[in-house]
């Protein structure tokens, strides 16, 4: 009898530790699972990191990949479904976005974006905070700052910067009238000094979105302009216009559309020396716009694995284009090779901006003349002091812009042009008040 009682217990101990095993295991494994929402634009990106990161992982890891359609009809039911899911703390627990309408300079509505301003969802309380683990990544100090902190408020890192981008003023030879001063100051100062007609008045009324910078204030609630200042720049440029168009000194580029990388060496060799200023803003700061960027939901089960997957995207071999290797007993296997480029902008990963420029596939055998001028730029870019995320103010600006422009051409000649410049004013700045203190 007290051998069986014996035998009895060792094997209810038995199956209790072989439970309590299986219940670590299977908890082990709830453990390894994402998900992730993203745009369809990024899927194929996205799918190449998931691919290094569960190959890179000791153990297998389950990730499922959610994307909103890029055909603007499929996108505002789906956005709706998944914003309130988020809202309500039951979203995906990544969340790798990029910019969707001003990329492919089209005017868009909120309903048709997941995350149509990113700017106040950093006070929401829907994205984890991430301070604890950016303090030991090292690669995160390695980021530019400025940029970075457009996705702080109060010291807490709620969403992390992949690209970016920066509207700059270009000329050959550096012939321009302008200097980096007149370029950061108020765009209206810019205009009483009579040194605005180094710009046309074409680009004037079409880059309104650009010269409107970060003038506004989301956490003190303030707008750094009025609807005279923004007058005072439209009559100007209609009035330069309806004198007729002039060539100005300067040309309209940027990091994301900067593609004045060649068709060929030869032409490449005879490319002059560019100088690069900061496009002028109504308040005269140089301001940077985030293109793509990264979040963890705040009810992720897994926050580590999540973060060791979003830092991919600030890694020294993703910002540069080089890629990243998986060492193997029999070769190295190799991953996201020129992946960044196809993600617009600038890589927040400072110490990387030149290889950056220098392994983008149409600066493969680049003279010294275009690496001066990416050094060019790239002094203009350190320059950059604020920055923040593609917001509904961008789509005014988009909006006033077509009052200005029809199909592509400058209409400033029609009879009620007054009437428009002042209703653009108007709706420009009672709308970004709205907006900025809702």
């Amino acid at each position: 009898m007290k051998k069986s009682m014996w035998e009895f217990s060792i094997t209810i101990l038995c199956f209790m530790f072989a439970s309590l095993i299986f219940t670590s295991c299977r908890k082990d494994g709830e453990e390894k699972r994402l998900t992730i929402c993203t745009e369809e634009s990024l899927l194929y990106d996205v799918e190449e990191v998931v691919r290094y990161f569960k190959d890179s992982q000791e153990t297998p890891v389950d990730i499922q990949i959610s994307y909103i359609p890029s055909k603007q009809e499929d996108r505002a039911s789906i956005c709706k479904k998944w914003r309130t899911e988020l809202m309500a703390g039951k979203g995906a627990d990544l969340y790798i976005m990029k910019d969707y309408g001003i990329s492919r300079n089209i005017s868009v509505s909120e309903e048709e974006i997941l995350l149509a301003d990113p700017n106040k969802l950093l006070t929401s309380g829907v994205f984890l905070d991430l301070s604890e683990y950016i303090g030991e990544d090292e690669d995160f100090q390695s980021c530019f700052a400025p940029v970075m902190e457009a996705g702080a408020v109060n010291g807490r890192q709620y969403i992390v910067p992949f690209t970016f981008n920066v509207t700059l003023l270009r000329s050959p030879d550096g012939k321009g009238s302008l200097t980096y001063r007149d370029c950061t100051d108020p765009l209206t100062d810019l205009l009483e000094s009579g040194k605005l007609g180094a710009l046309s008045a074409a680009d004037l009324l079409f880059y309104v979105k650009d010269w409107i910078g970060s003038s506004f204030d989301y956490q003190k609630g303030k707008v750094m302009f009025s609807p005279e200042d923004v007058s005072q720049v439209l009559e100007y440029a209609v009035d330069e216009a309806q004198k007729g168009i002039k060539e100005g000194s300067y040309e309209v580029v940027s990091i994301q559309n900067d593609r004045y990388p060649y068709a060929s060496l030869d032409l490449e060799m005879e490319r002059p020396e560019y100088q690069y200023l900061p496009f002028p803003t109504l308040d005269g700061r140089v301001s940077a716009t985030v293109l793509s960027y990264g979040a963890i939901g705040r009810t992720c089960k897994n926050p580590e694995l999540a973060y060791e997957f979003l830092k991919i995207f600030w890694s020294e071999g993703f910002a540069s284009g080089e890629g990243l290797t998986i060492p193997d007993q029999q070769y190295s296997r190799h991953y996201l090779i020129d992946t960044v480029f196809n993600i617009d902008g600038l890589t927040v990963r400072q110490d990387q901006w030149q290889n950056w420029y220098k392994n983008k596939p149409e600066n493969i055998n680049a003279s010294e003349m275009v690496l001066k001028n990416e050094e060019n730029m790239l002094s203009i870019v350190r320059q950059v002091s604020t920055a923040r995320f593609v917001c509904t103010i961008d789509y005014l600006g988009m909006d006033i812009r077509d009052m200005f422009w029809e199909n592509g051409i400058l209409n400033v000649d029609k009879e009620a042009i007054q009437q428009d410049i002042q209703t653009a004013s108007n709706m420009l700045y009672n709308s970004t008040r709205y907006i900025v203190m809702e």
